[in-house]
């Protein structure tokens, strides 16, 4: 594990300078992850200021600059400008690339989290190990599943947005196979060698030039056991050594907040209340499938309250004017919502 973690950070550099330096415009860093919360947040920043004092710097320090993080998907981001793969299209023609990458991650927000079926994730934290030149805490992937869905239903849903076609560190090419393979593979769509069967979730929480300092720091530091609930999914800008900014998140999502639809009429309203809520193009979609619902059970009420008409139709006629309506009101709904959130049609089950 500890030789997989180390891999994995050096292919966060490695990669990040392959990108700058053959895209046709410069990437962005984005960082999809969990903010560490709670008793988990109390013992990383408590690790943390061990560490610190103990390595003698800070180049990772939770007090003043930085955000411990469980990371579920991190890359080099060119929303199609610095390759051929074209993007998910966007509600508006104006959308930088942090706006892409939030209404994206926006459109996923409601699989995270499905009432009494599944989420939100419960994230264990534990024991602290060393990866080469960083400290880490433990995260274990449950045996439900839960991290990893998280991870999945994010990367599928932004990776079109990520810079295409990334070189694979050297280092990658030393591994056994199929590792090697799946690896490269995952570098060249997804733009990071830790998605899908290669996630490896963790929290780093110190980093030296030392190796052998960090594994003495690590070997005297305990930490307790400790678990937080994963509801807050945030967009976080990059720092040095794979770190989190503190206060510089592009977007922060809570998973499990369902707010009400009739406050999302139009597109500008519905992204204006992303930073609180789980994703407008929920509360878009439903609220034109009620809409529709509201259309149909008017147009039956008219048939019914219609006593002439009724007593001169069939059974048949009936039937073939409820069905008219049902589908008639569904279309008017999809009418009325796809153009506004075309960039969420994960949200409609269409893609997953």
């Amino acid at each position: 594990m500890t030789r997989k973690h180390l891999c994995l950070l050096a292919a966060v550099t490695a990669v990040a300078t392959a990108a700058t330096t053959t895209a046709t415009t410069q990437p962005l860093y984005v960082d999809i992850h969990l903010p560490v919360q709670g008793a988990s947040f109390d013992a990383a920043l408590s690790a943390n200021t061990f560490l610190n004092n103990y390595l003698k710097n800070s180049e990772i320090n939770f007090k003043t600059t930085h955000t411990p993080h469980v990371t579920l998907y991190l890359t080099a981001w060119t929303c199609g400008s610095g390759g051929p793969t074209p993007p998910p299209p966007s509600p508006s023609p104006t959308e930088t690339c942090p706006e892409q990458i939030e209404d994206a991650v926006s459109g996923s927000m409601y699989d995270l989290y499905i009432p009494g079926m599944f989420g939100p994730c419960e994230i264990q934290v534990s024991k602290p190990f060393a990866a080469g030149n960083y400290a880490m805490m433990n995260v274990t992937l449950d045996t439900a599943g839960c991290l990893q869905r998280y991870s999945d239903l994010i990367v599928n849903a932004t990776f079109k947005l990520s810079e295409p076609n990334q070189t694979a560190p050297g280092w990658v090419n030393s591994l056994p196979e199929p590792e090697r393979s799946e690896k490269i593979h995952d570098i060249q769509k997804y733009g990071s060698p830790n998605v899908f069967s290669q996630f490896q979730p963790h929290v780093t929480v110190a980093w030296s030039d030392n190796a052998t300092a960090v594994s003495e720091a690590v070997a005297a530091l305990s930490v307790p056991k400790t678990q937080f609930t994963g509801d807050i999914v945030a967009l976080g800008s990059v720092g040095h050594h794979g770190t989190v900014l503190q206060n510089q998140d592009l977007a922060v999502f809570n998973v499990t907040v369902r707010k009400p639809c009739a406050k999302y009429l139009n597109y500008s309203d519905c992204r204006s209340h992303n930073v609180t809520a789980g994703g407008c193009s929920w509360c878009v979609m439903h609220f034109f499938f009620f809409l529709s619902f509201f259309v149909f059970l008017s147009l039956l009420f008219f048939f019914v309250v219609n006593f002439n008409l009724l007593e001169h139709c069939s059974h048949v006629s009936m039937l073939s004017f409820l069905s008219l309506s049902f589908s008639f009101s569904t279309s008017l709904s999809l009418y009325l919502s796809l153009p506004l959130s075309l960039s969420h049609l994960s949200s409609l089950k269409f893609v997953t």
